[in-house]
C-alpha cells in the first residue's frame, strides 16, 4: 500500500495530519519540559524550540508527525 500510489485527496490529508500531529507533539514536549523545570524555573516556548544545542522541540515535532501519519496511515489501511 504505497501512499503515492493513494488519492490526491488522501495524500493532502495524509500530509495535514503530519503537520497537526507535528504542531501537538512540539506543544506536548514544551509542557512536559516545563513540567520538570517547575512554574518558576521554565523557560519562554522561543526559546525552547530555537535552543542551539538541545534539538528537543524539532525531536517532539517529528514523534507527534510520525504518531499523526501513523493514525491516518492505520485509519486507510482499515477503512478498505
Amino acid at each position: 500500500m504505497n501512499p503515492l500510489n493513494w488519492p490526491k485527496r488522501h495524500r493532502i490529508a495524509l500530509g495535514l495530519g503530519i503537520a497537526v500531529g507535528a504542531l501537538a507533539g512540539t506543544i506536548t514536549g514544551y509542557v512536559v519540559y516545563g513540567v520538570g523545570q517547575g512554574a518558576d524555573g521554565g523557560v519562554s516556548f522561543g526559546y525552547w524550540i530555537n535552543s542551539p544545542f538541545r534539538f528537543e522541540g524539532f525531536w517532539w515535532g517529528v514523534a507527534g508527525g510520525t504518531a499523526g501519519a501513523a493514525m491516518f496511515y492505520i485509519k486507510r489501511l482499515t477503512s478498505n
